[in-house]
């Protein structure tokens, strides 16, 4: 009961760590639930029992006069019980290490994977019609500032684009349909989003109007492409323009540019065919700045918001925070591996310590015949330390197939990502061996002297 109450309250003090770890909102009253202190003590009394019953059974069967005289450390069964453990737990380690390794350099490709738009000082913000209905006026007034480079409105942002629309080189609804994905956009939205257009022109003021006629059989759409929607439609990305097309079968239109590819969402996807289309609604505000005092560029903006729509609260983030959610999984597991893995080499160290110590208490008399003979502190080190990194070395060989099979696996969910290289194994291997011979060494190096 002592030790259960005593874990809960250390899980207690390190429960609003966990809760930014794991993004819940657990309390610490939960913690100390009738049913949760049962369960602990349950759980801690099981593994005592099962910690305990090995020796008991294996001590049961000597005969107490041999028991007394250490019979037990020179059993085979004795010795394969430690050799075991010692390869399980750094078999845990090497692939908590490596795991961590690859999830890091996964996520840091992520990071700088050219995306092919620009994310940097880029202000997002949600608005409604009321502001709509005067976004002209907004885009001027927020354009005062001369740290304020452009301003668009539109529906969604580059970092992710899901709205879900079909596309076609005829208005038939049967006929060379393909699904898309598109947006409605305005004509400042490629230059603030730094998008590359490869071919044709850019929407103006005038492509905005003729898609929001009031007579229907009026309205005509000016398209924008990207390389892999135009390829969809038959049509190399120079060819496109000038191209008739529908969107739906509704909206009757023309290929006016073609962009580049780029990633409108997370990378666990590839690029899909995209439409972008001059549209007269959105919910998104995009302020393009130039990263000069930002702080006050900001303020100045939240003034302006106050005048121009006083009936919304000014709330504002920057775009680089929506696409780190995208990624806020792979982060959050990055995080929790990093902690396992110093758990884990923690443990086996303490381990590996409490056994070398052993090993060199069982050997004390082997080692004092060895020095009267002339053998050096080295050697000395070198004979305690020798068969624990033959152990070590047997748990890399059996954890690196593992991890890297484990991996492989975890990397296929992403489209986009990194080639699993030896040099991760490498790396976690040494890190081991380098933790492995300093514990060694303190307990080596004690004997021999």
């Amino acid at each position: 009961l002592v030790v259960a109450i005593l874990s809960l309250g250390l899980a207690a003090l390190a429960l609003p760590e966990f809760n930014k770890l794991a993004d819940k909102t657990l309390l610490v009253s939960q913690l100390f639930q009738p049913s949760i202190l049962i369960s602990v003590m349950i759980m801690i009394a099981v593994i005592s029992i099962l910690a305990g019953s090995y020796p008991a059974l294996v001590l049961s069967r000597f005969e107490p006069v041999k028991v007394l005289k250490g019979a037990f450390k020179n059993t085979q069964s004795g010795n394969w019980l430690r050799h075991s453990l010692i390869v399980f737990q750094f078999s845990i380690a090497v692939f908590l290490i490596a795991a961590t390794f690859i999830i890091q350099q996964q996520l840091q490709y992520i990071q700088n994977k050219k995306l092919c738009y620009d994310r940097s000082h880029l202000l997002v913000m949600n608005i409604d019609q009321r502001i709509i209905d005067k976004i002209d006026l907004v885009k001027t007034e927020f354009k005062t500032n001369r740290e304020v480079l452009g301003v668009s409105k539109a529906h969604s942002t580059p970092v992710k684009i899901v709205g879900g629309y079909s596309m076609s080189k005829s208005d038939s609804e049967t006929e060379g349909i393909i699904s898309v994905k598109a947006s409605p956009i305005d004509e400042d939205y490629l230059k603030v989003n730094n998008l590359e257009l490869l071919y044709g022109s850019d929407l103006n003021r005038q492509d905005i109007l003729d898609a929001n006629q009031a007579e229907e059989s009026k309205v005509f759409y000016h398209y924008i492409l990207n390389e892999t929607g135009a390829k969809a439609l038959g049509w190399k990305p120079e060819e496109a323009i000038g191209k008739k097309m529908f969107l739906g079968s509704h909206r009757p239109g023309e290929v006016k540019g073609v962009v580049k590819d780029f990633h409108f969402a997370s990378l666990h996807n590839p690029i899909e065919p995209l439409v972008l289309f001059p549209g007269g609604w959105g919910s998104t505000l995009l302020v393009k700045l130039s990263g000069n005092n930002l702080s006050q560029t900001i303020a100045d903006i939240g003034q302006k918001w106050q005048t121009l729509a006083p009936h919304r609260p000014f709330e504002c983030r920057f775009l680089d925070e929506d696409f780190d959610k995208l990624y806020k999984s792979e982060t959050r597991t990055g995080s929790v591996f990093s902690i396992f893995s110093f758990i884990a080499i923690l443990l086996a160290c303490l381990g590996l310590f409490g056994l070398s110590a052993y090993a060199a208490h069982q050997r004390v008399k082997e080692i004092g015949v060895r020095k009267v003979l002339g053998a050096s502190i080295g050697n000395i080190v070198l004979l305690l330390s020798n068969n624990f990194i033959k152990l070590i070395g047997l748990a890399f060989i059996l954890a690196a197939p593992l991890t890297w099979f484990i991996m492989n696996s975890w990397l296929q969910d992403f489209a986009y990502r990194i080639t699993v290289s030896w040099v991760v194994f490498a790396a976690a291997g040494g890190a081991i061996l380098l933790v492995t011979a300093f514990t060694l060494s303190i307990q080596a190096i004690k004997a021999a002297v």
